[in-house]
């Protein structure tokens, strides 16, 4: 009788015993493997606060003003100075050829004229 108590006890010791050590690699796992994810998280941050950086100064007005000061072939006009700006003729056929296309997309012709009858 005294053995078989024995048994039973050292048997339900040794289960607490086994079952507090799971416990705790698990709760070990668990911690590093927060602790591994804060890391990423922070690191994410970090490259999205630098990113945020980047695109306010690239896109920054003043960033702007001195890529255009650095082009050689700016120039500022005097007040009193008329600029006449041309525009290859080549490519506002090809735009009007692009536009009668997306309307014949649409199945609209193109625009019609009038033509007079003589009898």
């Amino acid at each position: 009788m005294r053995f078989n108590r024995f048994l039973s006890g050292a048997f339900f010791v040794t289960a607490v015993s086994l079952f507090y050590v799971y416990q705790q690699t698990s709760i070990y796992t668990l911690a590093y493997s927060g602790e591994k994810k804060q890391r990423v998280y922070q690191d994410l941050l970090d490259k999205n606060n630098l990113l945020r950086y980047n695109l306010n100064v690239v896109t920054s007005l003043s960033a702007m003003g001195n890529k255009v000061l650095e082009a050689s072939e700016f120039e500022m006009p005097a007040e009193n100075r008329i600029v006449k700006l041309e525009y290859p003729r080549e490519k506002v056929v090809i735009a009007k050829n692009k536009i009668a296309e997306i309307f014949n997309i649409f199945g609209f012709k193109s625009q019609a004229e009038a033509r007079t009858v003589n009898h």
